[in-house]
């Protein structure tokens, strides 16, 4: 009775923990069960350089949500690196459009210094037989 009772209790924690996530990734940190080994804890990025690497990881969290709240941009084709407050973009979509939405985005998000696009345009036909012939 005692071992159900502590494990309702941290359910019951876990719980209130997933409703204050702000993003998928804190989201899918939360799931991740305390006690396993390596994986992505948040000691791992807390360094001696004033925060950077936090801040990096969270402005590389809101450039993906902001990508995934675009219909256009929702297909997840896309990489976004952070170093330093830039953003590097790269991969492949199908217009100019969406290349320069991503632009765009990324640009709008809070504490991003620059943005440096490196994503192809590539015609849906192309990106549809590369696809196919794998």
């Amino acid at each position: 009775m005692v071992a159900f009772q502590s494990i309702a209790a941290r359910l019951s924690r876990r719980r209130a923990k997933l409703r204050g996530a702000k993003s998928l990734w804190d989201f899918a940190l939360l799931l991740m069960p305390s006690n396993c080994g390596g994986g992505l804890a948040s000691e791992m990025w807390k360094a001696d350089d004033g925060g950077v690497a936090v801040l990096d990881r969270r402005l590389q969290e809101q450039v993906f949500d902001a990508f995934w709240a675009d219909p256009e941009l929702r297909s997840g084709g896309l990489r976004v690196d952070v170093y330093e407050r830039v953003v590097t973009l790269s991969g492949r979509v199908a217009t100019d459009f969406e290349k320069r939405s991503a632009e765009k985005i990324a640009a709008g998000i809070a504490r991003v210094r620059l943005v440096r696009n490196h994503i192809r345009v590539v015609p849906l036909a192309s990106l549809i037989a590369a696809d196919l012939l794998g």
